[in-house]
């Protein structure tokens, strides 16, 4: 493969035990973490953390996805209003990184991290983001 073509990689495992599908969706603001993503390996069936930002200047339902404390970027607006108000609630949602693509196909035995040399416009992230199925799910 040409070392400028976008490689994608896709898994489907299944659901954390006791959790349904919300959305499933590519990750908003990502140039704006570029630097942070080139430098930080993220791999596939990676679990993220869902944080609120209900005091984010441009949206009032702000969802961050994080890898350890490293923000890799936000819920889509179009998308955010439902998260937002179950983790208002108190329902503890869970994030997995379902597909990377990163800007070269060279890196990692199984070519499952991003590369340090990707631009941001090849790179894409896109999340599943589940829901405990029962109200004692709720932290």
């Amino acid at each position: 493969m040409h070392p400028s073509r976008t490689r994608q990689h896709r898994t489907s495992p299944p659901p954390p035990p006791s959790h349904a599908l919300l959305i499933h969706t590519p990750v908003a603001g990502l140039r704006f973490h570029e630097f942070e993503l080139a430098a930080f390996p993220l791999d596939l069936g990676q679990r993220l953390r869902v944080v609120r930002e209900p005091e984010n200047p441009y949206d009032t339902r702000a969802t961050a996805l994080y890898a350890g404390e490293r923000r890799i970027g936000y819920l889509p607006r179009r998308l955010n209003k439902m998260p937002a108000r179950l983790l208002d609630a108190g329902w503890p949602l869970i994030a997995r990184i379902e597909h990377l693509s990163t800007g070269y196909s060279d890196r990692g035995p199984a070519h499952t991290r991003v590369s340090p040399h990707a631009y941001p416009r090849e790179m894409k992230i896109i999340i599943a983001l589940f829901i405990p199925l029962h109200a004692q799910g709720r932290s």
